[in-house]
């Protein structure tokens, strides 16, 4: 079982930054939402996007078509902002439970709602072309939030998870003591959803990370009446590397800004980060799938 004190410490921190639910005493999803915290995503987002090659793998072909895009748990609003301009002609909404901050020169089909998403999202039935979530690893379970997004999709629109997992030393394949410190930590932390926080002596800790569950939770995703809600569900998992350890000019770049994200997170990975030697890498896996109708069938 996690301490008591410990646990009335991370509850304590975490409602000073973000709303807690009055009657769990715990938060929805919770994250620091201060600006260093925002810049520290801004720059997260910076990573993933040299690693993807853009903002987004889901085959949007046709952009003229696309007229409304969802970003759910904006983080940064960076995501918003940049699609926003790659769209000019669709409007792009972030959601989320805390505003985003320090951004510039947001264009003017980009806005963003507080709203926290394991409510009813805000928005009519079919309202949406293309809706994303990543790094959003305190929200396990989205049975309601797949319906949901299913509901405001438009026919044949395509949804997109993308999460995280452990860092590992690419040298061993192995992970440090550190590292397997640092991700108990995670676990402990008010980031990670109560039911993997409590119970746990953080020894036998089932890890913090979903990412390969995203792509298995579209597949099975399913309305009332047990009728999948979207197919053509792919995936492909990336290895950013962390530090500057990569001979790659580009994988170079992505090592030190995600070196960057990962001390500012937690400083206790500062050593291993910093061994070029350890060649440590950081998986993400990036699952889309589209919302199944008569035309597009599972």
């Amino acid at each position: 079982m996690v301490e008591p004190l410990v646990l009335k410490i991370l509850i304590t921190a975490c409602r000073k930054l973000l709303a807690v639910d009055p009657e769990s005493n715990w938060p929805s999803y919770c994250n620091r939402s201060d600006s260093a915290e925002h810049e520290r995503l801004k720059l997260q987002h910076d990573a993933i996007k040299l690693s993807l090659g853009g903002n987004f793998l889901v085959p949007l072909h046709q952009k003229a078509k696309v007229r409304n895009i969802l970003d759910l748990c904006h983080g940064s609003g960076q995501w918003v902002v940049e699609m926003a301009t790659e769209f000019p002609e669709a409007e792009v909404v972030g959601v989320d439970i805390a505003e985003p901050q320090s951004l510039n020169g947001v264009p003017r089909n980009a806005k963003f709602l507080k709203h926290d998403i394991n409510a009813r999202l805000p928005f009519p039935d079919q309202s949406f072309d293309f809706v994303q979530m990543r790094v959003v690893p305190s929200i396990p379970d989205r049975k309601f939030i797949a319906q949901e997004i299913s509901r405001i999709l438009r026919p044949g629109g395509f949804v997109a998870f993308l999460e995280p997992a452990e860092s590992f030393s690419g040298k061993t394949n192995t992970r440090t003591p550190a590292l397997v410190e640092a991700e108990r930590l995670m676990v402990l932390s008010p980031h990670m959803p109560r039911a993997r926080a409590e119970g746990t002596d953080g020894t036998s800790a089932k890890s913090w990370s979903i990412a390969k569950d995203i792509a298995p939770m579209l597949r099975d995703a399913v309305d009332s009446e047990g009728e999948n809600l979207f197919c053509a569900v792919q995936s492909t998992e990336i290895f950013m590397p962390i530090g500057a350890w990569p001979k790659d000019a580009l994988q170079k770049q992505i090592g030190g800004m995600i070196a960057r994200v990962q001390i500012t997170l937690m400083d206790a990975v500062a050593a291993e980060v910093r061994d070029d030697d350890l060649k440590i890498q950081w998986p993400i896996v990036y699952a889309w799938g589209r919302k199944v109708t008569s035309s597009v069938l599972p």
